[in-house]
């Protein structure tokens, strides 16, 4: 009984420190905004690995749209969330439109996020997601190239840390132009509505 106590009180801490963080997003969003913008091509090399175990760089995604979402797997809601709405509108697009799409999970803990982790993380989404780690090294390369905001938060009460991250769908045509960043806020139909729009106009 004092097991499933403790357990309650460590999953309650954990929510209220993940609604902290939502607001602190939700706040910040227009600012983070700032970093990035639409029409900006990311140009740089990469290399990271694959949740089955393959190298995957740059090249891996050429030719491809993009939606890709940095987080990691020991997130507790805004992660599962957002992946879940990729997943939701790969599925309301078109057959035709869903299959020029790459959805990719790139962790920002690799630490803890390893190939076998992230493997049985990503099936529970998307059947087409790919989802990226590597050496802190090789995913610090890739945060640098997306100005991705993610900062350690040790939660010294547990002995265990979180990351305070960004929160954007990145949005990117075949040539790795960043077309749009979704935010939190916006619906999975009103986001596969503006996609269509997008890759019917090219």
């Amino acid at each position: 009984m004092k097991q499933l106590f403790t357990k309650s009180i460590i999953f309650i801490f954990i929510i209220i420190i993940s609604l902290a963080i939502i607001s602190r997003y939700v706040n910040d969003e227009n600012n983070s905004s700032q970093l990035l913008k639409t029409g900006k091509v990311i140009d740089g090399n990469f290399e990271a690995v694959n949740h089955l175990g393959n190298k995957f760089t740059n090249e891996s995604w050429k030719g491809k749209y993009k939606l890709i979402f940095f987080g990691f797997t020991s997130c507790p809601v805004i992660c599962p969330s957002e992946l879940t709405k990729i997943s939701q509108i790969m599925d309301m697009l078109p057959e035709n439109m869903a299959g020029k799409i790459m959805p990719v999970f790139i962790t920002v803990d690799p630490e803890r996020d390893n190939v076998e982790k992230l493997k049985d993380y990503i099936e529970m989404f998307h059947k087409d997601f790919t989802a990226l780690t590597g050496s802190r090294e090789q995913i610090d390369r890739l945060i640098k190239l997306f100005s991705v905001y993610a900062k350690k938060v040790e939660i010294k009460e547990m002995d265990t840390y979180m990351y305070d991250h960004s929160t954007f769908i990145y949005f990117l045509n075949d040539k790795d132009e960043i077309l749009a960043l979704y935010k939190m806020h916006e619906k999975s139909k009103d986001i596969a509505k503006d996609i269509e729009t997008r890759i019917s106009g090219n």
